[in-house]
């Protein structure tokens, strides 16, 4: 973040440079001095302003950097299901790396196994505050295409194919070929214990679909984490 951000820091001295710049060349005699010390200050001042630009525009990564964690280290892989997985461990590789140039395997991704769905449910040891999902589809290989539409459900820890497919979600995902990044309602998922994750369908409509990454975005509610607690 500081290498991303750290160029915010030079507004302020930008700005210092500038006002000590107009301070010096306002009472010089030479005026052609005074007329060079002022183009110079003016062009800091643009320069100021460009990097203030550059700050507004960049404030919702810069929020998400300051205000939300990645949940990975508060789930509670114990409860971990991925149902119709071709592979029992493979949701490890996916809660564990949803950046689209992260190493791996086709055989290490999530991919479903009978058909094109998939039902990831995802437990955490104390309740959170989901903000955000950032997910990386998976490869073209064998037979299997990147994920597409994506149900989201909160504290449904019992639901099945059937009633994902039929119920309404909380909130639906729509990825592209890339997978996507994806803010969540505040409001269905302020206080969630369980997330569940329904991979409706893909993008070349194949028998298989392929999740290559998660990443689960947003802030621990107050209580005691069940990690955190020890035995009597």
């Amino acid at each position: 973040m500081v290498g991303r951000f750290g160029r915010f820091g030079r507004f302020g001295r930008s700005v210092g440079r500038s006002a000590r710049a107009f301070r010096e060349v306002g009472g010089h005699p030479d005026p052609r001095f005074r007329s060079m010390g002022i183009t110079w200050a003016s062009s800091s001042i643009r320069r100021a302003s460009t990097l203030v630009d550059i700050a507004r525009r960049h404030r919702p990564a810069i929020c998400v950097a300051l205000d939300m964690e990645n949940l990975r280290e508060h789930i509670d892989e114990r409860g971990v299901q991925a149902l119709n997985a071709r592979t029992e461990e493979a949701w490890r590789f996916a809660l564990a790396r949803a950046r689209a140039n992260a190493t791996t395997n086709a055989a290490d991704e999530l991919t479903s196994d009978s058909d094109e769905t998939l039902l990831l449910h995802v437990p955490f040891t104390t309740n959170v505050k989901l903000e955000r999902i950032t997910i990386a589809a998976g490869s073209c290989a064998n037979g299997a295409s990147a994920c597409k539409m994506v149900k989201v459900f909160a504290n449904k820890p019992a639901i099945g194919f059937e009633d994902a497919a039929k119920k309404k979600a909380a909130q639906v995902l729509t990825c592209d070929r890339f997978g996507g990044e994806f803010d969540m309602d505040k409001t269905a998922f302020d206080n969630v214990r369980v997330l569940t994750l329904y991979f409706e369908s893909n993008v070349m409509e194949t028998e298989r679909t392929s999740v290559k990454g998660i990443e689960i975005w947003g802030r621990v509610v107050n209580g005691a984490d069940v990690n955190q607690l020890k035995p009597c």
